[in-house]
């Protein structure tokens, strides 16, 4: 840029810049950074941005399909901790999907955040066993979370179907564990703490498609669930 005067219209416009950019980002509901390939450094920014209060209303926040590690794991929860201290936490969505690099050490970082979220999307961030004690150890202490998605992890399996069960089954809303390599065992393990917990169930929504090792054994097992 030229400017005819540039000591004193370089500051206006730097002033007019940054007065528009707080006003359009105060008025966002629904922010969508999703398959662009952001780098770690680039969402290490956009949790700066949402610690920092520049989006008060934001209730919605995809950043799935990018390139979030975990530098950009502890930056997420740090603002989202900022923002739980402060009572300004409107963020009732989060879709983290498709970071593969976050894994069961980010997944740890962020699971106090995210238990503190209604709707969480984990699906296909590199995580298995561990990632599913983090987020139970999480919600242990206090929960808002009531929709989790934790499809397309092959590691996960029965085990980890086992650990999330109780709190998949008197916590969640929606609870979706597709493509997740669960078989025969973990179905009947879910039956049978759906039996003993039959009082406290709040789950109405599960979701199991794409586990082929589930066969008709494991089926007559979840058909228990719906009766």
């Amino acid at each position: 840029l030229s400017f005819t005067n540039a000591k004193d219209d370089r500051s206006l416009v730097a002033r007019l810049y940054q007065q528009e950019f707080r006003r359009r980002f105060g008025e966002l509901k629904s922010l969508q950074i999703s398959q662009l390939n952001f780098t770690d450094n680039d969402m290490v920014q956009i949790a700066e941005i949402l610690e920092k209060g520049y989006m008060p209303q934001l209730e919605i926040l995809w950043l799935s399909h990018n390139h979030m590690e975990l530098r950009a794991c502890k930056a997420l929860h740090q603002a989202l901790q900022a923002l739980i201290r402060r009572g300004t936490l409107l963020l009732h969505q989060i879709d983290l999907s498709w970071n593969q690099q976050i894994g069961n050490a980010g997944i740890a970082i962020l699971a106090p955040s995210l238990v503190q979220i209604d709707d969480v999307k984990l699906s296909h961030v590199g995580a298995g066993v561990d990632a599913c004690r983090a987020l139970v150890d999480a919600a242990a202490n206090g929960s808002l979370l009531q929709r989790l998605n934790l499809s397309h992890h092959s590691d996960m399996g029965d085990k980890g179907l086992e650990i999330l069960i109780p709190m998949a089954l008197t916590q969640l809303k929606l609870f979706t564990f597709s493509m997740t390599n669960i078989a025969n065992k973990g179905c009947q393990i879910l039956a049978q703490q759906a039996a003993v917990m039959s009082g406290n169930i709040t789950l109405e929504d599960l979701r199991f498609s794409n586990n082929p090792e589930i066969g008709d054994e494991g089926v007559a097992f979840l058909a228990h669930l719906i009766n």
